[in-house]
């Protein structure tokens, strides 16, 4: 914890990560019964829909057979990425959100933002509320999911923030009173 402390680096708690998979397990059990994307009136899935140049998908025995499922394979490969392409996938998950705004889109990002251990951005609660607002969405558990998480690493945030006030004035009172006792002989 000092190390995180030291570095103004905000520490991942190991028991939301373990709540994230399990909850994680469980959507991707209750996706495998949601409805195939739309087709179009050639019989094709629709552009939004067909996703098969998404590199998370790339080497899939099986493709994924809800946006849930896609968005759980996209966060296992987004975990994997070295640091250097993890923040290149968080900006264009970023700029994918921005300017397609879509349920999948802004779900893509929040699970960007936490498999890239990137701080948090105080857009994305804006931008699950409308996802958390239709119960009926098959992607209505994993926004809430990833809504609770944010709010959670915010609070974590501002605790780690008021412990390192804590830690300087310790440290300034440290460096006041070796001062006094140097200075007083």
């Amino acid at each position: 914890m000092a190390g995180h402390l030291a570095t103004g680096s905000a520490p991942r708690a190991p028991s939301a990560r373990v709540a994230l998979a399990l909850i994680c397990a469980q959507l991707l059990g209750a996706a495998c019964t949601a409805t195939k994307p739309p087709e179009t009136a050639s019989g094709t899935a629709t552009k939004d829909h067909a996703r098969s140049a998404e590199p998370w998908l790339r080497g899939l025995a099986a493709k994924p057979q809800s946006e849930a499922e896609n968005l759980l394979f996209y966060f296992g490969w987004a975990q994997r990425l070295p640091a250097a392409e993890g923040a290149r996938e968080l900006d264009a998950a970023r700029t994918t959100c921005i300017r397609q705004r879509s349920d999948f889109n802004c779900l893509r990002y929040a699970l960007a933002l936490d498999a890239t251990h990137a701080p948090a951005d105080p857009r994305l609660a804006d931008w699950l509320a409308p996802i958390q607002k239709n119960r009926n969405s098959p992607l209505y558990a994993l926004a809430q999911l990833l809504s609770s998480h944010d709010v959670e690493m915010r609070r974590q945030d501002i605790q780690i923030e008021n412990l390192q006030k804590k830690l300087d004035a310790l440290k300034n009172l440290e460096k006041n009173m070796s001062e006094k006792a140097g200075g007083g002989r």
